[in-house]
């Protein structure tokens, strides 16, 4: 599923839009980055894992999955991400040259690093094709506040179960071969 399809579904859930309807553009855009900053809690947190600290030398790098990676190294050509990674595991690249950062998130799913800097409306968003609802419905929770919207008693159950079957590792059982992308 495609960001846009979960955004809609999180804003149909709270009642921001009615079925039939379509959200605006700033509502898109606005849930987009919620979604992103969900992403990235869910890292900060250590949800998906502990990251381990690395430092790039010279020439191509290979990345190691559940690692944040500092690219203080002028000669520092590329980070490659690892072929094979758990479900859910993240990698994040800080780049002290160019003053960015990159995050990625392996969606076992679709055995791809997807990055959630670059994640648009017509992106895939982790996690989505394995529980569309939850992950709807955790967006839907960080955005009753924005709209000043209770959540429902359905909403609040799905996202803590969504958020559970993280925390528990449900989704860094097995590892999956990634595919080409297009982030990367």
């Amino acid at each position: 599923m495609n960001s846009i399809d979960i955004i809609t579904r999180a804003l149909r859930r709270l009642g921001v839009v009615a079925s039939g309807q379509k959200a605006t553009d700033t509502e898109i855009d606005d849930a987009l980055d919620t979604l992103k900053g969900i992403y990235f809690r869910l890292i900060s947190e250590g949800t998906l894992g502990v990251l381990s600290d690395e430092t790039a030398g010279a020439g191509r790098y290979d990345a190691v999955a559940a690692s944040r990676i500092l690219l203080d190294n002028p000669n520092t050509e590329a980070v490659n991400l690892p072929d094979r990674a758990k479900n859910g595991s993240a990698v994040i690249v800080a780049d002290i040259f160019e003053n960015t950062s990159t995050t990625y998130i392996f969606d076992g799913d679709l055995a791809k690093w997807l990055s959630i800097e670059a994640m648009t409306r017509t992106s895939p968003a982790p996690f989505a094709k394995r529980d569309p609802l939850g992950l709807a419905c955790y967006l839907a929770l960080e955005l009753g506040d924005e709209y000043g919207i209770q959540p429902s008693e359905s909403i609040s159950f799905n996202a803590a179960r969504f958020h559970s079957s993280l925390t528990m590792g449900a989704s860094r059982e097995t590892e999956t071969v990634a595919r080409p992308t297009d982030y990367f």
